[in-house]
């Protein structure tokens, strides 16, 4: 998991981000060469901008073992779309603020030493390798951070860890190691696991004998002696790892000196020796260990590999590393990895650490300084001078430049130089600007001098940040084998910006929001790339363009439009198809506004208004109704004569205002007589609550709403499948026996109290004779044009470039008709009522809208005059307007709609094309 947490200067967390909106995370942890340097860990995190995360103070990464490393941010900075954070472990910095007054133990356990040191803090301490040894010393004045050093130098190796429940730090702890990390079964191999093996040999410091000195003794006359080893004895035949007689002050691996030593005359090799000072060491049997583990140490050349990995192991695991072109063959300790936790991708330095640390520098003395180590205040009288001169040379005390070292900054005593400082006045105190150059590389400083906020520019691995580049102009570049990790380029368009970012291709506004973007998709169960994805942005459009002929321009072929969504995905498409092989439609399928059904004639699950010539009566032609919008719906005809005996038997006369007791609660109303069992509302009251619940926009009291009722209520609990008939609704409607499918209705659907069951099959068997041999009237014949002929197409249904600034994409919701003549007269397409006759000048300008008998509705715009009244009857063909180019209108036309309400969604226009013109 690579989230990172990020908390506020009270240690509360405010923000988990997740790797999506992570562009970099890179942690760094060494093992340092010295013992008495705690562990460097670092992080940096590059992460989408986030106003919150400004005030963010510390941060937080999770191990597999579900404890968390922290770091505390001290550097952060602002880029526009993205925040960049460079953090420290928080441990050690925390621990520097507290002061270890005066602790003196001897012999005692690193456990109860280390509880000791950090009694009255947050911190506890946890795991403690039982192999560790006792251990004596003295704390006196120094923080916790500086006496936990000084603990580890005598043997172990400190981690330190936290817990993080709810929103906040619950337990903070330290584990105390003889090594951090066990053997690992894991094998570097060139080629393999490990994509590049370097290997490192350092022979400047070999020494085949040390001369080991402790603690300074007090010997009674004022004048200090180190303590030595020279009365221990070393016996291999007791176990211990080499001979040193009595008196011997040295300590020699003689197999080391024959391999390493210094060429003699006569063909021998002589030894390689330097004295090695433990000051804080005050006995001898402990001192000679002390000084065997540097001989080991310091006897053979340093080797060090460094490799980069898809996949590391962790700090302080003993590895193996094999390349074999060069003959390297390796057991070795993982002392440093730089991890990035987004891609697994690690780079692990093994083998022996070569940074040279100020501790182990000043430890080493040699003979011709043995003389000088004996001496007090007339040493101290020199080394003072010498100090003054060495600042007076370095710019300490005074000039623009400085050499420092770490006892300047207040990080050890050592004057070891480790960076070069340049200002832009004559002393760090009168500056406010530093370029500084040290082992993590070039950097600068704004404002007091504080390491802290060293922003590095330019790292000594030679990776540069573009951040710097404030100036000038980049020519002439070639870019050759480039591989882009962890990084966002941003292209700027007209109006628009191209990001690509962890592989994906976006499009931004001006808002920097996402209007679109191509990606790789994923498999959910392998969670491999199995394709290519294009992802329309929120409430915006995606298409797929042609261009304009006249204008250079383009106009949509496909389109998904803004409305689309997950829940409601909508696509729009505008030409000619051509399509080979099988198409399977999973859905509706309708065909110029008309819904095509399995055996059905291509409705809409409406009546079209239409009647055969044979169908005459009143109630013949509710009959009639009921029948052809059932067979809409996907009914048989013999299921649908079934379920018409039972109206009929319900009804009487197979109203769809059939009422049993007018007013009164618990009684039935409609076609099948809907009654409310509770006996708290009325038949029709209870059935617009069905309604309601089904979402059913048509009038209750009509044939249309009823039957969508009857099927939505039938598949929503009405129908109870009994006996041997079909279980489930579906099963009905294909259903070929009249008497089963009567009798199936009257037990599975209206479970009537009085059933009369010989009355319902013979009405069923009545209306399947009298109906099953009639056509439906063809669909359009009933809509004639609104103008005379010869008739010309201005513009087509459906979406188009609009033809008024600024020429966005519209939607047509009707036909746009000229004949020659601007004041042509406008008929009615359709006899029926006049719903709408006004002024609307922002959208339709002067407008008519008529209501229909087959429920549907007919729009006339832009006319210069009206002729029709609200309320009026109009009859087919009878003038209602003259042609005209009111509201917003390029020129004199009769803009035609056909729609399904009077004021619908853009999904209740038809084109009406097929209705008037084919």
């Amino acid at each position: 998991m690579s989230n990172v947490y990020f908390f506020n200067d009270a240690q509360r967390l405010m923000k988990v981000v997740s790797e999506q909106a992570l562009t970099e995370v890179i942690q760094e942890q060494e093992i340092t060469t010295a013992k008495s340097e705690l562990l460097n860990d670092t992080l940096s995190v590059v992460v989408d901008y986030h106003d919150e995360l400004k005030e963010a103070a510390y941060m937080a990464v999770r191990e597999l073992d579900l404890s968390f490393y922290m770091y505390r941010i001290y550097h952060s900075s602002d880029s526009g779309d993205q925040l960049t954070f460079t953090g420290v472990g928080f441990a050690p910095d925390e621990l520097a603020g507290y002061v270890v007054e005066n602790l003196q133990v001897k012999e005692r356990s690193v456990k109860s030493v280390a509880q000791l040191l950090v009694k009255g803090t947050d911190w506890t301490v946890g795991y403690v390798d039982d192999r560790l040894a006792a251990v004596s010393g003295e704390f006196s004045y120094l923080s916790i951070k500086e006496a936990l050093k000084q603990l580890q130098a005598l043997g172990c190796e400190i981690v330190f860890k936290c817990q993080l429940e709810g929103r906040g730090i619950s337990r903070k702890w330290m584990d105390i190691y003889q090594q951090i990390g066990e053997v690992s079964n894991t094998r570097f191999t060139y080629g393999e696991k490990a994509l590049s093996i370097i290997r490192e040999q350092d022979r400047s410091q070999i020494y085949t004998s040390l001369i080991g000195r402790g603690k300074s003794q007090d010997v009674g006359d004022g004048q200090g002696k180190k303590l030595d080893f020279k009365e221990v004895e070393w016996k291999k035949s007791r176990g211990n790892p080499l001979n040193k007689p009595k008196g011997q002050q040295w300590l020699e691996l003689p197999e080391m000196t024959a391999a390493y030593g210094i060429p003699m005359s006569d063909g021998s090799m002589g030894k390689r020796e330097k004295v090695v000072i433990f000051d804080n060491e005050d006995n001898p049997e402990k001192l000679l260990e002390r000084t065997y583990e540097e001989l080991v140490a310091c006897s053979r050349p340093l080797v060090q590999f460094k490799t980069t990995t898809l996949s590391g192991d962790a700090i302080g695991n003993w590895v193996t590393v094999h390349r074999a072109d060069r003959g390297y063959h390796y057991e070795t300790r993982v002392f440093k990895v730089k991890k990035d936790r987004l891609t697994g991708k690690s780079e692990a330095g093994l083998g022996d650490n070569m940074t040279k640390s100020a501790s182990r520098n000043t430890a080493t003395i040699h003979h011709e300084l043995k003389a000088l180590d004996e001496r007090k205040m007339t040493f101290q009288e020199s080394e003072d001078i010498a100090k003054w001169q060495s600042d007076v040379v370095r710019g300490a005390k005074g000039g623009s430049i400085i050499m420092m070292n770490p006892s300047d900054t207040g990080e050890s005593d050592s004057r070891v130089p480790n960076q070069m400082v340049w200002m832009n006045g004559p002393s760090l105190d009168a500056s406010d600007n530093f370029l500084v150059a040290n082992s993590q590389g070039i950097g600068f400083i704004e404002g007091p001098f504080d390491m802290t906020d060293f922003k590095p520019a330019w790292s000594i691995d030679g990776a540069f940040n573009a951040n710097y580049i404030k100036a000038g102009v980049l020519r002439a570049i070639d870019i050759i084998g480039v591989t882009i990790t962890g990084s966002t380029i941003t292209t700027d368009g007209d109006n628009h910006k191209v990001r690509l970012k962890n592989g994906m291709l976006s499009i931004l506004n001006d808002d920097n929001e996402v209007i679109g973007s191509l990606f790789a998709s994923y498999s959910s169960a392998t969670g491999k790339a199995n394709g290519v994805a294009l992802q329309q942005g929120k409430n915006e459009i995606l298409s797929l363009n042609t261009s304009n002929l006249n204008d250079g321009g383009s106009t949509y072929v496909i389109q998904i439009p803004k409305e689309s969504n997950s829940n409601k995905p909508l696509i729009n498409s505008r030409g000619k198809w051509q399509h080979d092989g099988d198409l399977n439609i999973n859905g509706r399928l309708t065909l110029n506004g008309q819904e095509v059904t399995p055996g059905g004639s291509g409705g809409n699950n409406n009546w079209d208004g239409q009647y055969p010539p044979e169908v005459t009566t009143a109630i013949d032609k509710r009959a009639w109704e009921i029948w052809i919008t059932a067979i809409n719906q996907g009914h048989t005809k013999e299921s649908t004569a079934g379920m018409m005996g039972n109206i009929q038997r319900e009804t009487g006369d197979m109203s769809p205002t059939a009422n049993e007791r007018p007013g009164v609660p618990g009684y039935g109303y409609g076609l099948v007589q809907w009654t409310d069992s509770t006996k708290t509302y009325t038949g029709r009251d209870y059935m617009i609550g069905l309604m309601d619940q089904a979402q059913i926009k048509d009038k209750p009291d009509t044939i249309q709403g009823q039957m969508k009722l009857i099927d939505w209520h039938a598949k929503n609990g009405q129908w109870i499948p009994t006996g041997e008939f079909p279980q489930t609704w579906a099963m009905f409607k294909q259903m070929t026996n009249i008497d089963s499918a009567t009798m199936a209705f009257l037990k599975n659907f209206e479970r009537a109290g009085v059933e009369a069951s010989g009355e319902r099959v013979q009405n069923a068997y009545g209306w399947y004779n009298k109906f099953k041999e009639l056509k439906p009237p063809v669909m359009g014949t009933a809509f004639k044009p609104p103008i005379s002929g010869p008739i010309t197409v201005t513009s087509e249904f459906g979406w188009r470039v609009s033809p008024r600034p600024p020429h966005v994409d519209e939607l047509h919701n009707g036909i746009d008709l000229v004949n020659g003549n601007p004041n042509t007269p406008i008929y009615a397409a359709m006899a029926g009522e006049v719903v709408v006759a006004g002024n609307y000048p922002d959208w339709y300008g002067l407008y008519i809208v008529m209501k229909h008998p087959n429920g549907k509705y007919t729009g006339y715009a832009h006319n210069s005059s009206l002729n029709v009244k609200i309320g009026q009857q109009v009859a087919q063909g009878q003038q209602i307007a003259v042609m005209g180019t009111t509201g917003p209108s390029t020129g004199e036309h009769c803009h035609f709609q056909i729609m399904n309400d009077v004021w619908p969604s853009n999904e209740g226009f038809e084109n009406p094309r097929p209705y008037i013109l084919e």
